[in-house]
């Protein structure tokens, strides 16, 4: 998960990128195959499991899964520990709640003392590929950083 945060990534020239902050929320704490769908953390009701011809939660499944989550947990822990580029968010991290996330991730980077210091904030999902640099030359280029500026495709 970590990106490094230093002027590694800045060619002689350019701007330098200061930091990247990765957004967690706490892991949905029932199994993907016992959730109503994939984007949710939504227990199967009845109808669903009947549906599905799924059972009750099996305990073996959920004791799985919770030592996975705590797996999972504790490496973001040393990643946070390590690099200090992990900020947890009071939300389950699931799809459908991905804009109340990224509500509270604006809300802390408008609440610290990271305003002063950053002139961008750009949020991008983990299956996209940023050209940092790129992006930054047509930041600066066509926009005023003093000026707040909401820019992309919002639905």
């Amino acid at each position: 998960m970590h990106l490094k945060n230093d002027e590694s990534f800045a060619k002689p020239g350019q701007p330098t990128i200061a930091m990247f902050t990765f957004f967690v929320g706490c892991a949905c704490p029932i199994p993907p195959q016992y959730r109503a769908d994939p984007t949710s953390c939504e227990k199967m009701t009845r109808i669903n499991v009947q549906a599905q011809n799924a059972t009750n939660i099996d305990d073996d499944d959920l004791l799985s899964w919770s030592r996975q989550i705590r797996l999972e947990e504790n490496e973001i822990m040393r990643e946070q520990e390590q690099h200090g580029d992990v900020v947890w968010v009071n939300t389950v991290d699931v799809y459908r709640h991905l804009p109340y996330k990224l509500l509270l991730a604006y809300e802390w980077a408008t609440t610290t003392t990271l305003p002063s210091r950053t002139k961008w904030f750009v949020k991008a999902d983990d299956d996209q590929f940023v050209r940092v640099d790129s992006l930054s030359k047509y930041l600066m280029a066509n926009y005023d950083a003093s000026v707040p500026a909401m820019i992309g495709k919002i639905k």
